[in-house]
């Protein structure tokens, strides 16, 4: 892992908490994480693809991330994941 790193999200019902960290090699590294099963069910597939296709647009190739469901659908896990991205200061 390069250092790095951003976080996103709230612990809240119908969110996400996300984390990345860039990384040299090692390619992407995708763990969706359910908080709570009574929090409702996770999407995880539809979490995965998202995270998957913002990565992919954003050119970034090697990296860790940790998704944390709290029972949100997938364009809610990319927005987070978005941000988290940018505050780890990855531009593109």
């Amino acid at each position: 892992m390069t250092g790095r790193s951003g976080s996103a999200g709230t612990d809240g019902k119908g969110d996400v908490e996300a984390k990345f960290e860039e990384a040299d090699h090692g390619g992407m590294q995708i763990d969706i994480v359910p908080a709570a099963p009574e929090e409702g069910s996770t999407d995880g597939e539809g979490i995965d693809s998202a995270a998957r296709e913002l990565l992919a647009d954003m050119e970034v190739d090697h990296c860790k991330v940790i998704l944390r469901d709290h029972g949100a659908p997938g364009w809610v896990a990319k927005a987070r994941l978005e941000t988290a991205i940018r505050r780890s200061g990855v531009k593109r």
